[in-house]
């Protein structure tokens, strides 16, 4: 257990599933995001890692902590997991610049 939690949700947010069962979360993401409207183009089993690292770093800001839950050898490998999106970039300049 991590943290409380089952070792299945690790194994299936953090892709340590192969083969059918993987195939199985896969189309629970598909079902789940058609049903809120999320477009499937941004849906993929990986996504689960990056919304995670996203979420615990807005939420704990300890990286070296994130990393090795990640499973990283390498803080910079999980960087790439926070790089902000164009969206996520304009709004933080919109709140700095008065156009």
């Amino acid at each position: 257990m991590v943290f409380g939690r089952t070792r299945k949700f690790w194994e299936y947010s953090f892709g340590i599933l192969q083969g059918s069962k993987a195939k199985v979360v896969f189309h629970c993401m598909v079902y789940g995001a058609t049903g809120a409207g999320i477009p499937l183009a941004v849906v993929y089993p990986h996504s689960f890692r990056h919304r995670f690292a996203k979420n615990f770093i807005e939420k704990y800001n300890d990286i070296a902590l994130l990393a090795d839950l990640m499973g990283h050898e390498s803080i910079e490998t999980t960087r790439i997991y926070l790089r902000m999106t164009a969206s996520e970039q304009q709004k933080i300049v919109d709140k700095v610049v008065t156009w």
